[in-house]
C-alpha cells in the first residue's frame, strides 16, 4: 500500500549513476592527456634550456668545449 502512494522511479537514479561513471572516465582521460602534454612540454623546455645554456659556455683554446 505504501508502494502505491510513493512509487520509486529508478530510471533517474540509474541515469545519474551512469552519468557519474562516464564523467569519471572522461576526467581520467583528460588527466591522462594533460599529463602527456605537460611531459612533452617539459621535455621540449629542458632541451631548449640545455641548448641555450651550452651556448653560454666559452669555447676553449685547445678544446672545443673546456667545460665538458
Amino acid at each position: 500500500m505504501i508502494a502505491d502512494m510513493f512509487p520509486m522511479d529508478m530510471t533517474g537514479l540509474s541515469h545519474s549513476v551512469t552519468t557519474g561513471r562516464i564523467d569519471r572516465v572522461e576526467d581520467s582521460v583528460r588527466r591522462g592527456e594533460l599529463l602527456r602534454a605537460s611531459q612533452e612540454f617539459e621535455s621540449y623546455f629542458l632541451s631548449y634550456l640545455m641548448k641555450v645554456m651550452r651556448e653560454t659556455v666559452p669555447k676553449g683554446e685547445f678544446t672545443a668545449n673546456p667545460m665538458g
